[in-house]
């Protein structure tokens, strides 16, 4: 349509809107003269606008109707509309109009809040037009009226509209099948469509369908379209099954196919028919067969384990009145199984059945254990009635994997006289298949348990079992013995369960203990001690009346002359100190303020068998012990327990004694002579490592007295010292500690080296002198 023909069409309008408003003035003009009746005028203050971005749509096919809408904005406007004149035109660039998409009156949706709506305007782009794809301005020519009044909005720019690209579909020619169907059953009909366009196309299912149509019968049936939607180029259509009526044997049915479709974001949609070359469809009798079953054969289906094989079974029959020639199926799983997937099956004749097996091993899916067997006909042409069945399924687990196990409560084989105890039994599973029960045999030797014996009974995988037993009144040894007689089976296999020892056998000791230590001490020489050597103080002898118990430890305690607690560690080197036997130190000594207490190593038990143990307590006294200093020992400071034997008594404090029953066993006196300062003076930690450890410095003053400690370099240069005042560094006479964190007196640690660590006494001058090695 040309832009001339437009603007008349234009003027005529006009034209025709004026000659109304002559009417409605000559109208108004008859009431003025009338008394007592008012006249509307046009309200000076009342203006129109558009929404800006309610006009819609956006986009559109051109030939085809489709609906626009926007909203007009009024200010001091009440109403009422008594109608409104609408133009809405599509604009080229340069704002000359190329297409009028409608002209006419429109109706409003509401009014509301000064808007009013306008929404489902059915326009039209005229395809004769043949505008280009594009996008166009849209301009609208708007006139409200209201009573009397004539409001007018015009030349208002609305939005836009893209005028859309057609894209066009095209049967593929030969495609369409079947060409024939057999009566009283479900078709399917299929084809395929070519779309012209290099876009993807939406498609209407609501609105597409095949129409099949015969002698008194027609059917609608929708499509099956992947995603519901087309890509360029060629597409496989499917329609929903359509069930053929028996009575149309021997009819020729039409089929056409409709489809609408439009691009994403469009307004209207375009539609497509072909009635595929006028092809028709014959009904006529033909073999059909139909899935009737699919499952699982196996022991304990539909559960298998993991290695196991099973069949899946196939029902096929043949529902018509021909034969079926021979075709393929094909089996498919979500799972992890083995199988050959293809098989053929062989001619079936009418009104019969056939079974297919499908031999599968079953492998085991961590993440889905549940597998799935799905059965199709993959031959073409092969007509199926609806299957009645097509799949089946299987739960795979790992294999039953049993354990026997068992468990006494009796403590390294020995029971008390008369004890009760239990034993406790079960068949463990670490397996995912079930079990059946197993039957046991239980024996005693013939040593009456408080059970019979042999005992027969049923045990259940994975339940406990408890028996309760009593030993004999006497000392013996025991001998269990447990049999399964009857080995679980493995239910989903019917086979043997695999399991590890069917058969177990304690020993058990049963045997009655009494027993005590009888302990006694004595001196070994003079109680005249030097300092710093070596020297047996005591000898300390037990009986032990049985061989099941030993000692753990025996506690020592020192004291002055006068019965004072002197301190353990200022009165011998505890290093050194302990109870020995034939030259060999058996056991490691530690001090708790006055106490030393001496623990045993493990290999003195093996000479515990002799029944009579005699050691000699040794240590090197130190010159800070003064002139006398006493050691005590009680029955009570040696701590016995019992090394084996029943349960009831192992660990258990054993009664230590003397012979006289009195709880004292050495009391004794000892003298010593006097300490140098240089033989006392010891370092612990040598090398030092002062990221590690500091380095601790002893040695003895037998006074008080002040002292000075220096660090110095192999050629003299001081690097650390400190003065320490008498009384306040430990004892003001005895044992003097001093550490040293491998610092200068900087506060920094010193290289790697050898230093001289010097005591010096203030009182009296003396020295000592130690060689000191760094090494971090």
């Amino acid at each position: 349509m040309s832009e001339n023909v437009i603007l008349i069409r234009r003027a005529l309008l006009y034209i025709l809107l004026l000659c109304a408003s002559l009417v409605c003035f000559e109208i108004c003009g008859a009431l003025e003269k009338q008394p007592g009746v008012p006249v509307q005028k046009v309200p000076a203050a009342v203006e129109l606008s558009i929404v800006p971005n309610s006009f819609a749509p956006d986009s559109v096919y051109a030939g085809v109707p489709f609906d626009i809408s926007f909203d007009i904005l009024t200010t001091d406007f009440s109403g009422p509309i008594d109608s409104a004149v609408l133009t809405v035109d599509l604009l080229s660039a340069t704002d000359s109009v190329v297409a009028t998409v409608f002209n006419g009156v429109a109706e409003h949706e509401f009014f509301n809040s000064g808007v009013i709506r306008y929404s489902s305007v059915e326009s039209l782009i005229d395809s004769a037009l043949n505008l280009s794809p594009e996008e166009y301005n849209v301009r609208l020519y708007y006139r409200l009226y209201s009573e009397s009044n004539v409001f007018p909005l015009d030349d208002s720019a609305a939005g836009s509209i893209i005028v859309l690209q057609k894209a066009s579909l095209e049967y593929v020619g030969g495609s369409f099948i079947p060409v024939s169907v057999p009566p009283g059953l479900n078709a399917i009909f299929e084809c395929d469509i070519t779309l012209i366009g290099d876009s993807v196309v939406l498609v209407d299912n609501i609105q597409s369908y095949f129409h099949i149509a015969g002698q008194g019968f027609s059917a609608l049936t929708e499509l099956a379209i992947s995603g519901d939607s087309l890509i360029p180029g060629t597409n496989h259509i499917m329609s929903e099954p359509v069930a053929i009526p028996a009575g149309q044997l021997g009819d020729s049915l039409s089929v056409d196919l409709t489809v609408v479709y439009r691009h994403h974001g469009a307004a209207n949609a375009l539609t497509y028919t072909t009635t595929f070359d006028d092809l028709l469809i014959a009904v006529v009798e033909m073999p059909v067969i139909q899935l009737d079953s699919v499952s699982i054969s196996s022991f304990n289906a539909p559960n298998v384990n993991s290695g196991q094989e099973f069949d899946v079974k196939c029902w096929i029959s043949n529902v018509s009145t021909l034969d079926q020639p021979p075709f393929d199926i094909r089996m498919t799983s979500d799972g992890s199984s083995l199988f050959v997937s293809d098989r053929s099956v062989p001619e079936i004749v009418a009104g019969e059945d056939t079974e297919i097996l499908f031999d599968v091993l079953a492998v085991l899916d961590s993440v889905n254990p549940v597998e799935i067997f799905e059965i199709e006909v993959i031959t073409p042409d092969v007509l199926q009635a609806e299957p009645l069945d097509d799949n089946a399924v299987v739960i795979i687990e790992e294999p039953a994997v049993l354990a026997l196990t068992h468990f006494l409560d009796v403590e390294q084989g020995y029971l008390n006289r008369g004890q009760e105890f239990r034993l406790l039994l079960q068949i463990w599973n670490a397996g995912g298949s079930n079990a059946t029960n197993a039957r046991y045999e239980l024996t005693s030797g013939g040593i009456d348990l408080g059970i019979e014996d042999p005992l027969v009974e049923m045990i259940g995988v994975m339940v406990p079992r408890g028996i309760v037993l009593q030993a004999p009144d006497y000392d013996t040894t025991i001998t269990i013995t447990l049999t399964l007689v009857d080995i679980p089976t493995d239910v989903n296999t019917g086979q043997r369960a695999l399991i590890g020892d069917t058969t177990f056998e304690e020993i058990l000791i049963v045997q009655s203990q009494d027993m005590e230590l009888l302990v006694g001490a004595e001196l070994t020489a003079s109680s005249l001690v030097l300092p710093d050597g070596q020297k047996e103080l005591f000898q300390l002898n037990v009986n032990n009346i049985t061989d099941y118990v030993r000692l753990d430890s025996v506690s020592i305690t020192f004291a002055d002359k006068d019965g004072h607690p002197l301190n353990a560690q200022s009165v011998l080197n505890v290093a050194t100190a302990g109870l020995y036997r034939n030259d060999t130190l058996w056991t490691e000594a530690v001090t708790q303020g006055d106490r030393l207490t001496m623990c045993f190593c493990d290999s003195l038990e093996a000479d515990w068998t002799e029944g009579n143990l005699s050691l000699v307590f040794r240590a090197a006294v130190l010159a800070s012990a003064g002139n006398e200093f006493r050691i005590g020992l009680k029955a009570s400071d040696l701590v016995a327990r019992y090394s084996d034997g029943p349960p009831s008594v192992i660990n258990q404090p054993v009664t230590v004694t003397t012979a006289d029953g009195s709880d004292v066993v050495l009391g004794a006196v000892y003298t010593t002579a006097k300490a140098t300062l240089g033989g006392s003076f010891t370092i612990r930690y040598n090398p030092c490592n002062p990221v590690l450890e500091r380095a601790e410095f002893q040695f003895y003053l037998d006074r008080p007295s002040g002292f000075e400690f220096r660090m110095l370099t192999l050629t003299g240069e001081e690097v650390y010292s400190r003065d320490y005042v008498a009384g306040t560094t430990g004892p003001d006479q005895g044992l003097q500690t001093v550490l040293w964190n491998g610092h200068n007196d900087e506060g920094f640690v010193v290289v790697n080296g050898v230093y001289i660590a010097v005591i010096t006494v203030l009182e009296t001058g003396e020295q000592a002198r130690l060689k000191v090695a760094v090494l971090k």
